[in-house]
């Protein structure tokens, strides 16, 4: 069974990644002092299943990001639900007013994955040879 705990310094380097996901440049752990990070891993192993956090852009804006391993399957349900808890918490707090997510396009999994924690999609652009689209979640009034 995974638990979410703050990051610790090589989380990342830990993390065997998904096939297609490269971080060869993007994140590097001190971008993001500042920001939450933290690490979902297995009680019994203690294997790092995935990194993600926020990284603040501006006033009450932030940008979500994650990496996954495929060790992560079987769990799909229980990450869905404890990481949109967390994101709902940020925004109910009035800490984030605007959270911003990119993915690439050709990403069907991590695109359904934006959509169950609530993200809308509200733009696409091409950067290289890579489509993405951006999607948001923004705190309602009221």
């Amino acid at each position: 069974m995974p638990y979410m705990s703050l990051y610790k310094k090589g989380d990342m380097q830990r993390l065997s990644l998904r096939d297609g996901d490269d971080m060869g440049i993007y994140p590097k752990e001190e971008d993001y002092t500042g920001g939450v990070m933290l690490s979902i891993k297995d009680t019994e192993t203690d294997d790092v299943l995935a990194c993600w956090g926020v990284y603040p852009v501006g006033p009450f804006h932030g940008e979500l990001w994650a990496f996954v391993s495929d060790k992560i399957r079987g769990h799909g349900l229980w990450l869905v639900k404890s990481v949109r808890q967390y994101i709902d918490d940020l925004i109910d707090s009035g800490y984030y007013h605007r959270l911003e997510s990119i993915v690439r396009a050709d990403s069907p999994e991590y695109i359904r994955f934006s959509k169950l924690l609530g993200l809308n999609p509200v733009g696409k652009y091409r950067e290289d040879e890579y489509l993405f689209i951006e999607f948001e979640r923004v705190k309602e009034n009221g």
